[in-house]
């Protein structure tokens, strides 16, 4: 996979890195691409095995496009607001799709637990897997080489789903950049915005560990639903094709911007982790 652009945009030393260029649409071909290869490294995903997963969308679209470059099957529980897009793009990867009542937002972990006490089945465990953070180091790489000598990162800003991202991209980033500010953005309490954690969410899970660490950032912004949208509408205004994952972060980088300039040394970069659409 190669890397995906990085682009100055609307204030000095303001960067977007644009991860929508990603072969799914998506950040998620990281962590697909990295969490298949570990598997099959290990041995627990092997020829003719099913890769299965629950997903808002982007993990589920990642997932399936690895998966049927690679010769697996692949089958994904999806809540009912998968947008029909999405759905019809996991069916052309071939995956089986199920459909899932936000209801009861663990029953799709329970379906899958039960899935996976049968044989041919590996489950990523998106949520739960403490390899996935690792995903994102390349990542991290990518970033510092493409800013070269414009300087160092002086603030990371990410929305939050997993929390694979910002966990995994802020370690790395770190070791070269030690006086990184991580900046997560989550969907405020009533707000739902798809492929975004809802603030004060745990995500824990019988006996698996969320990976997500809130203490970890150096500070977390809430994020509406319409606050979202205009973040979204301000980069299309910039011929930047974006989600509303991206929507979120770059509003939130928009309304930090007195904070993020004027008499500070470094770089912001936001992370605009969904965007364009392939058909």
């Amino acid at each position: 996979m190669t890397g995906t652009p990085l682009l100055h945009l609307g204030y000095p030393d303001m960067y977007v890195k644009l991860e929508g260029e990603n072969p799914s649409g998506s950040i998620k071909d990281r962590f697909a691409e990295h969490i298949i290869a570990c598997a099959q490294e290990s041995g627990d995903l092997q020829e003719g095995m099913t890769i299965v997963e629950t997903s808002s969308g982007n993990t589920a679209l990642a997932l399936a496009r690895v998966a049927a470059e690679q010769g697996y099957h692949s089958e994904f529980f999806v809540p009912a607001t998968i947008g029909k897009l999405d759905y019809t793009r996991l069916r052309h990867y071939g995956a089986k799709v199920h459909v899932v009542s936000p209801d009861d937002p663990f029953r799709p972990l329970d379906l899958i637990q039960d899935l996976c006490k049968g044989d041919g089945y590996f489950w990523p465990m998106q949520y739960f897997n403490p390899h996935a953070p690792l995903s994102y180091h390349g990542l991290a790489r990518e970033i510092d080489e493409q800013l070269g000598n414009r300087g160092g990162i002086s603030q990371l800003i990410c929305a939050v789903g997993t929390g694979a991202t910002i966990m995994g991209l802020s370690d790395a980033l770190q070791t070269s950049n030690p006086s990184l500010r991580a900046i997560a953005v989550v969907a405020e309490q009533g707000h739902s915005v798809p492929g975004m954690r809802p603030a004060g969410a745990s995500l824990n899970y019988n006996d698996h560990v969320d990976i997500y660490d809130p203490t970890r950032p150096s500070r977390t912004i809430l994020i509406t639903a319409q606050q979202a949208q205009e973040g979204r509408d301000a980069l299309f205004s910039s011929r930047v094709t974006a989600g509303l994952v991206s929507g979120a972060a770059f509003y939130a980088a928009c309304s930090l911007i007195e904070d993020v300039n004027p008499g500070k040394e470094g770089n912001t970069v936001v992370i605009l982790g969904d965007g364009k659409i392939h058909i």
